[in-house]
């Protein structure tokens, strides 16, 4: 036996284990991606979660004005037009 093999087996079986190699960051995202663009994917999230809030308050704004509640109660009744006669055909 050679001793390389005896210092290995004389190791106590947790340090027998090969131990994980070190990931580098910039090489474990997305192929093809640069190293400057690992952040852009927050950026996006945020930039859509401003849009969200943004579309949100023009609605808000928009049934407050009166408007809006009208197009809503003539759209509900339209639905229910449609439905009833649809009963009615079959």
């Amino acid at each position: 036996m050679s001793e390389q093999y005896q210092s290995d087996t004389a190791r106590p079986a947790a340090q027998q284990h090969a131990e994980p190699a070190i990931i580098d960051r910039a090489r474990a995202a997305a192929p093809g991606r640069v190293r400057g663009e690992r952040g852009m994917v927050t950026i996006e999230y945020a930039v859509g979660a401003v849009m969200v809030i943004a579309l949100v308050a023009a609605i808000v704004v928009a049934i407050g004005q009166g408007w809006m509640g009208e197009l809503t109660q003539s759209f509900a009744q339209f639905i229910f037009d449609q439905f009833k006669r649809a009963l009615q055909l079959g």
